[in-house]
């Protein structure tokens, strides 16, 4: 079974993003930071195929976050999102790298769409 890796620091929009995955029959392991997913993901835990990380978060941003990961994910799609645009959110995504963008508030379906567009990639 596919899984992805949900780092959000706000509870209510980790939860709906947990449920919105498990729509597509997608497993998933949530954290509120950056830290808590690197140290899970570098004991081992490394069977996942998506990465969904929120870039504004306290201590370890989201980017930071991504490129820790990607030292034991590599290849992994991400989906970053922010409540700020990709301009103002000091970010250029690059598809050929497997990295897109959804900025908040996104709705249900946006997000559904974007993970089983990316689960497979």
């Amino acid at each position: 079974m596919k899984r992805a890796l949900i780092i959000d620091d706000e509870d209510a929009l980790r939860d709906i993003i947990t449920e919105v995955v498990m729509m597509s029959s997608v497993e998933s392991s949530a954290f509120p930071g950056g830290e808590d997913a690197v140290s899970y993901v570098a004991q081992g835990n490394t069977d996942f195929h998506l990465l969904i990380v929120d870039l504004n978060m306290p201590r370890l941003n989201g980017f930071e976050t991504y490129i820790e990961l990607k030292k034991y994910l590599p290849g992994i799609p991400v989906l970053f999102v922010s409540g700020f645009d990709q301009a103002h959110a000091g970010i250029n995504v690059q598809e050929q790298e497997k990295q897109f963008f959804l900025k908040k508030p996104f709705s249900i379906l946006e997000l559904h769409e974007m993970v089983d567009r990316l689960i497979n990639l």
